[in-house]
């Protein structure tokens, strides 16, 4: 395939130059401080949200949430806890986290 793409005059994967993508560029996202990133494979947030989600979580036989169900082939879990997190506002009435994710460490 490299090959091909060679003798169509097509750039590599992974050979786009930055000054090519940043004159395309339409819209840059940046996420405010004081934003969090749910952390789904934390054990504090399997706890709170085992608590929170508890009839959504019973409704698909799910009697709590841990990293294999939050990773696991359902689903159904992943929006539920999506929807959670996208309705949950702070004091000024803006959403309360910047996404959902995982801690590197």
């Amino acid at each position: 395939m490299a090959e091909e793409w060679g003798t169509a005059n097509v750039l590599r994967p992974g050979a786009v130059p930055a000054g090519w993508r940043h004159r395309r560029t339409a819209v840059r996202v940046g996420i405010h401080r004081g934003y969090e990133f749910l952390d789904v494979d934390d054990l504090a947030t399997h706890q709170v949200l085992t608590r929170e989600l508890a009839p959504g979580l019973a409704s698909l036989g799910y009697a709590e949430l841990d990293t294999g169900v939050v990773r696991g082939p359902d689903r159904r879990v992943t929006r539920l806890l999506a929807q959670w997190a996208y309705e949950q506002e702070n004091e000024d009435g803006y959403g309360t986290f910047a996404g959902i994710g995982i801690a590197r460490g």
